[in-house]
């Protein structure tokens, strides 16, 4: 992990505050053109995103706590489309947290992003259920076990445990693959935005 260098402070604020923009507006399109009403899909296309930019920004502004700045800059902008939600600022800062502590443990490579992967994704499953109710009979529960029965018939098992266990792991292998390719994404565009950036607003 690379301390703050202050003589590159400029190209530190721009880069924190131009992903951070990106950030926000892919949770706003997401919201208003991709997400389902399934509660359980959208939590996966807005934790994909997460990953993606949370493991992207570590590469580009690798400074301690810069996640969370990254996270700022998105809340103001997604807030100020959406209004004031406690959910959302969990759900954010909660993501930013996650990737930034395993990104100050661990050197960014594809493992650590399968793991901040893994982590975010189970951490929104779980949000969900804390969020929409995970006692019997609450919405979240009829949704995984409508889900459950679509798929292996109503024969197999009524047990809510262990249909939200499932889901839980569905969800620890969706991240593990959503970190594996955001890492992909990573190592393919990174040097084409850091050049892209200082090209046109870092550039003295």
């Amino acid at each position: 992990m690379k301390k703050l260098n202050y003589n590159n402070l400029h190209s530190h604020i721009i880069n924190t505050f131009i992903l951070g923009i990106l950030w926000g507006v892919l949770e706003i399109f997401a919201d208003s053109f991709l997400a389902p009403n399934n509660i359980y899909t959208k939590g996966l296309i807005f934790s994909f995103i997460a990953v993606l930019v949370l493991i992207f920004s570590k590469q580009i502004v690798n400074y301690k706590f810069s996640l969370l700045f990254v996270a700022l800059i998105a809340l103001i902008l997604i807030l100020s489309s959406k209004g004031f939600s406690t959910n959302i600022l969990i759900a954010i800062f909660s993501e930013a947290l996650i990737a930034e502590f395993i990104s100050l443990s661990l050197k960014n490579n594809n493992i650590t992003s399968m793991a901040i992967g893994a982590l975010i994704f189970l951490y929104s499953f779980i949000h969900g259920l804390i969020f929409h109710g995970s006692l019997p009979g609450s919405y979240i529960t009829y949704l995984y076990r409508d889900m459950f029965t679509s798929i292996f018939g109503a024969g197999l098992t009524e047990n809510i445990t262990v249909i939200i266990l499932f889901w839980g792991l569905i969800s620890i292998i969706a991240g593990v693959l959503s970190g594996w390719l955001s890492w992909r994404i990573t190592l393919k565009f990174y040097q084409s935005f850091n050049s892209g950036i200082n090209k046109y607003f870092i550039a003295e």
